[in-house]
């Protein structure tokens, strides 16, 4: 009695799990688009000494070119608290992320066209793990 019990419910299991289709792998794309793509970084990095090593902060500039007509850069950005982005050092500019990709996209006020070089001034906050 108890082996029929058990072979039911095997049957059972596997038709579920045939109905589930676990074939089907969710899969997220870190890949960065390919409308732009960087020339230069010039990085400054600062330590808090006065709160033992815990934070960081500081810019980046990113020198980008623009391999096709956009309005939108994505960069990667992984665990820093983004202050402010400028474009040429002075114009602000919206950004926002995509936590999922670690993705951080910055609004351009305009299209640019392809061939033409950027620069984006990017102030952080991060935290030492």
């Amino acid at each position: 009695m108890w082996q029929q019990k058990i072979c039911v419910l095997i049957i059972l299991i596997f038709q579920n799990f045939n109905k589930l289709n676990c074939d089907e792998e969710v899969s997220i794309d870190y890949r960065l688009p390919n409308n732009s793509i960087p020339l230069r970084y010039e990085l400054n990095l600062k330590v808090n000494v006065e709160k033992g090593f815990e934070t960081f902060f500081g810019d980046v500039k990113i020198a980008i070119k623009i391999l096709s007509r956009t309005n939108l850069i994505t960069l990667h950005s992984k665990d820093l608290h983004i202050k402010s982005i400028r474009l040429f050092g002075s114009l602000l500019l919206p950004f926002s992320y995509e936590a999922d990709r670690d993705f951080l996209n910055v609004k351009l006020p305009s299209e640019v066209e392809a061939g033409n070089e950027i620069i984006l001034d990017i102030y952080y906050v991060g935290q030492f793990n």
